[in-house]
């Protein structure tokens, strides 16, 4: 008897598609799964995933709007940064 496995997914930002998150990459268009710049660890939910307009990084978005509290600019690259000016890509 086979049991069912779920296998955790999430959208891709680069091809939009649903993908597996066995590893860091898409299963379609082979590009690196969004990872939080804080925690290390791939963006499950597409609309958690917000993004710096300057250097393209990706965040968690509750861990930016926490940092954002402190800084007005993007941990990365120093840019400027507040919540009116980061991205959502897969919104």
């Amino acid at each position: 008897i086979y049991s069912e496995i779920k296998v955790k997914k999430t959208t891709c930002v680069h091809c939009r598609r649903l993908t597996s998150l066995h590893d860091d990459f898409c299963d379609h268009c082979g590009k690196p799964l969004q990872k939080d710049l804080f925690s290390g660890k791939i963006i499950e939910n597409p609309a958690d995933v917000a993004q710096c307009p300057h250097c393209k990084t990706f965040f968690d978005e509750k861990h930016i709007l926490e940092w954002l509290k402190q800084s007005k600019q993007c941990p990365n690259c120093m840019g400027e940064l507040d919540e009116e000016k980061l991205l959502h890509p897969l919104q």
